[in-house]
């Protein structure tokens, strides 16, 4: 047998390769950032629903949502990190959403998760929760929970 020294690709095959590549790419790349915005939004609710058991916690032990200085609990009080707006960020390396409380009163509250303007999920909707354990999600907007109303954004 003789080596007549040609022995490698052709460009044709390598340029093949490449758009063989390419093509795979655009196919995968839109399916693995679906796959990132659901992770994150798994990742609020789950936040959510610990600051949720928190603030129920706080409650059985205190008979109120409010302190005896007649504040509102804080998120700070709560154990959680917060921002410079008493926000807490989610996830806290490279916050998407920021989470904070409202309508604090002796027997209620709303948490809602609002999505960071210019980051990944900025137009992907409020997550909102009461005392209730009512919640809602409707993409691209906000909303209130009720009885009818969930995540699934239904």
């Amino acid at each position: 047998m003789q080596n007549n020294g040609n022995s490698g690709f052709t460009l044709v095959e390598i340029m093949i390769a490449v758009v063989i590549i390419g093509i795979l790419a655009m196919i995968a790349y839109p399916s693995y950032q679906e796959y990132v915005r659901k992770t994150k939004r798994v990742e609020v609710k789950t936040t959510l629903a610990d600051i949720a058991a928190r603030l129920q916690h706080y409650q059985v032990a205190n008979y109120s949502y409010i302190k005896p200085d007649g504040k509102a609990v804080t998120l700070a009080e709560l154990g959680f990190q917060t921002n410079a707006q008493n926000r807490v960020e989610v996830p806290y390396y490279d916050p998407v959403y920021t989470v904070g409380i409202a309508d604090v009163t002796n027997n209620s509250w709303v948490l809602s998760a609002v999505p960071v303007s210019g980051k990944l999920m900025q137009t992907d909707g409020h997550f909102v929760i009461n005392e209730a354990n009512e919640k809602c999600w409707v993409k691209a907007a906000s909303c209130t929970p009720s009885s009818s109303t969930n995540w699934d954004g239904k």
